[in-house]
């Protein structure tokens, strides 16, 4: 458990289905919507928290 930095209803409890579908939403986005998914409060704070982190692939279709 960690605090939020402000209040919402929005993410109050986190599941391993909500992590799974930021993952998969991030991993089928383009390399402007990754930008966008990386500002949003609630990636930022997993990423902080060691919980996902952002990989390069090599078999990574972005050219």
């Amino acid at each position: 458990m960690f605090p939020k930095n402000c209040l919402t209803f929005s993410y109050t409890f986190i599941t391993q289905d909500d992590i799974n579908s930021i993952v998969a939403r991030y991993n089928n986005a383009s390399f402007t919507e990754r930008q966008a998914i990386n500002n949003e409060p609630i990636v930022r704070k997993l990423m902080e928290k060691g919980i996902i982190a952002e990989k390069d692939s090599e078999n990574s279709n972005d050219e």
